[in-house]
């Protein structure tokens, strides 16, 4: 989904709700590891009668959970437990959260590009840059007084190159 903005906790350029909600978004959606999801099969299954094909089956059961967060995984296996009178197929297993996990990363696909449009917004200057900005305020508020000096640095001004301005200072 992109190129987005990392999940930096001291960020000056995002604000701390913003920060939490990335984080929280995150967290919503890191899968349950391989293991986890294992053991929670094995319980669960264990209603079932398994087929007698289990041991070149069971691998299926589990790449149909893996990706999922440990939570979706414990629904998909509740689901099963409850609508299920016989042994699901992997897929049915999945459709049970299906919705619920790509709610989950498209959530934090927009925060997260909330975070690169605030980010983005807000450039940062270069101290050189704002030394040219102060000059030029600077003569522009003495030409505005009356200042005959800085009133011709302006009249002779060069926008793309504004040294000329730094005498007049």
């Amino acid at each position: 989904m992109g190129n987005l903005v990392k999940i930096n906790a001291s960020n000056p350029d995002l604000p701390a709700p913003l920060l939490k909600e990335m984080a929280d978004a995150q967290k919503a959606i890191i899968p349950a590891s391989r293991k986890e999801i294992a053991v929670k099969v094995a319980d669960t299954f264990a209603l079932w009668t398994l087929p007698e094909n289990w041991d070149q089956t069971a691998k299926f059961y589990l790449e149909a959970l893996e990706g999922l967060p440990s939570d979706l995984v414990d629904e998909a296996l509740r689901q099963a437990r409850m609508n299920c009178k016989w042994l699901p197929k992997p897929a049915e297993l999945r459709e049970f959260v299906n919705k619920e996990l790509l709610s989950r990363k498209r959530y934090a696909h927009e925060v997260q590009k909330r975070a690169k449009e605030i980010s983005d917004a807000k450039s940062t200057v270069a101290p050189d840059e704002r030394k040219q900005v102060g000059a030029l305020l600077g003569v522009l508020a003495r030409a505005l007084n009356g200042d005959p000096d800085a009133r011709a640095a302006l009249d002779s001004w060069d926008s793309t190159d504004p040294k000329p301005l730094y005498p007049a200072i």
